[in-house]
This record gives C-alpha cells, sequence and structure tokens, in this order.
C-alpha cells in the first residue's frame, strides 16, 4: 500500500517537472541526455522527465547603458553617455558562446566608440553626430550577428 502511494507522488512529481511554462520575453534551450537539441519560445511545454531538461534561459532583448571618456583629434577630453539594445537572434549560437556575452558586446561597443571619437575633432563629432550613431551601428551589428545577436540600436545620447 505505501509503495503504491509513493509510485502516485513519483508520477505527480515527474508529470508536474515536465510541464515548462516559458514567460514572454525569454526563450529555453532542451538538454537531452546532456546534448542542445532544441529551444523553447514563450508558453507551455511538456519535456519527457528524467531524459529532458531546461539548459539555459535567455533574455531576448536587453539594454546596456555605456559611459566612458575618450580625448578627441583636437585633444578635448569627451564623455560619452551611450545606450545599446540587442536581441536574440540564433539561441543555438548563444547558447554555444564562449565568454561573458554581454561584456564583449559591451567591450565591443566601447572599442568603435574610441576608435571613432579619436578620429574626429570636437566640431566634427557635433556636427556628424547622426552619422556617427548610424555607423557605429554597422560596425556592431555586423561582428554580433556572427555571435547570434542583432544590435537593434546604438546611440550616443549625451556628449560632455
Amino acid at each position: 500500500m505505501v509503495e503504491a502511494g509513493l509510485f502516485v507522488i513519483v508520477i505527480c512529481v515527474a508529470f508536474f517537472k515536465s510541464i515548462i511554462i516559458v514567460q514572454q520575453g525569454y526563450e529555453y534551450t532542451v538538454e537531452r541526455l546532456g546534448r542542445c537539441t532544441k529551444t523553447l519560445k514563450p508558453g507551455i511545454h511538456f519535456l519527457i522527465p528524467f531524459v529532458e531538461l531546461v539548459g539555459a534561459k535567455f533574455k531576448t532583448k536587453e539594454v546596456i547603458d555605456i559611459v566612458l571618456q575618450n580625448t578627441t583629434k583636437d585633444n578635448k577630453v569627451v564623455c560619452i553617455d551611450a545606450v545599446l539594445k540587442y536581441q536574440i537572434q540564433d539561441v543555438y549560437k548563444v547558447a554555444s558562446y564562449e565568454g561573458d556575452l554581454k561584456l564583449d558586446i559591451l567591450n565591443l561597443a566601447i572599442t568603435n566608440i574610441r576608435s571613432m571619437i579619436k578620429e574626429m575633432d570636437m566640431s566634427e563629432l557635433k556636427s556628424k553626430w547622426h552619422d556617427v550613431n548610424r555607423e557605429l551601428l554597422s560596425l556592431v551589428e555586423k561582428e554580433t550577428m556572427s555571435w547570434g545577436i542583432q544590435v537593434t540600436h546604438i546611440e550616443m545620447k549625451d556628449l560632455i
């Protein structure tokens, strides 16, 4: 009798552990016997108990604030406040990426901003503000596409 009750409890726990609800704005990877087999989009999903497990959980859209200081071509020190928005396009690539993805995107953006700023003088930077933002987006997006990431927006908001 006790064994039957224990069996029913194990079956109920296995059933409820197999139900996965993915919230809006997230995607999960599923690992079957240690190998990434599929991704779960927002909604309700059922996994095979004890065989399939949720691997990594990714927020599909992120915003990174960027604050840096650099010198221009005419040796003026500028403080730049920028924002970068990205979204995950390929969860498999992101899941297999080795390293800190958010930090690497931030470093890539900072490097490109610094290299663009040091080649312009202050008046040129102020007059070509929108062109700089467009070119910056193009440069960063080219690199991050191979990581499974699409940079949707990058803008230098403030220049002091």
